[in-house]
């Protein structure tokens, strides 16, 4: 039921019409802290209203963003995206091709008031085209900051693919999309609920991770040398 959920999701979403390809290169490691402010982050997926920001209280003390959201219009099993890195946010850090780039993992620090577990899952899309969903199995507590992981690897189990293949859905990422699987209890119901998000982060792989390490240990022998 959830798969089949899932796969119809893209019904309660609105898609813009813009360029379908990219040309950047997405900063990895890279990871969304919103000390400053909402950095682009929306509710809309044009980006037009952007997320409320709160300067500290989030996973690490710091700022983070929220969003009320009502589920009057919300069927059972529907999978709302709340929090929105629309190509804009994060000065665009998030876009471009995850695979070249070797983005492993994509994760996040959540939190709700709904008053019990809700099931969140994480989203990626190119422009205006179809992307994949990333289920977070473990549902996550209320009113608690939960962090929440997707691991970036063809095969995973908890993909699910809009129609489109990994090789397509993650080599143009243009949008980056946090939401819930609606439950029978907030269906239709007139009861906000407000979602927050922090420390957005993409992570290299373990190979990826260790070439940089081996630059910057080359960098500071360089440095010593010369000094």
């Amino acid at each position: 039921m959830l798969k089949h959920s899932m796969r119809s999701w893209l019904t309660g979403i609105a898609i813009a019409i813009v360029p379908a390809s990219i040309a950047a290169a997405t900063v990895v490691p890279f990871e969304e802290s919103f000390d400053a402010n909402a950095s682009g982050w929306a509710k809309d997926s044009v980006g037009a209203t952007l997320l409320d920001w709160t300067a500290t209280g989030g996973s690490d003390g710091g700022g983070f963003v929220s969003s009320v959201f009502n589920f009057q219009n919300s069927a059972e099993n529907s999978t709302p995206a709340i929090l929105r890195g629309v190509p804009s946010a994060s000065g665009g850090a998030f876009v471009g091709d995850w695979i070249t780039d070797g983005v492993d993992n994509l994760s996040a620090y959540v939190k709700h008031d709904a008053g019990f577990p809700l099931t969140f899952f994480m989203r990626v899309a190119p422009f205006g085209g179809p992307g994949a969903v990333g289920v977070v199995f473990a549902p996550v507590p209320s009113d608690t900051w939960t962090k929440i992981n997707w691991g970036i690897f063809d095969g995973n189990s908890q993909t699910i693919y809009e129609g489109t293949t990994f090789a397509t859905a993650f080599s143009n990422v243009a949008r980056v999309q946090i939401g819930v699987l609606t439950p029978a209890a907030l269906a239709m119901q007139d009861v906000d609920v407000t979602f927050s998000a922090d420390q957005v982060a993409v992570t290299p792989e373990p190979v990826s991770l260790g070439i940089l390490g081996l630059g910057t240990l080359l960098v500071g022998v360089r440095r010593r040398r010369m000094v």
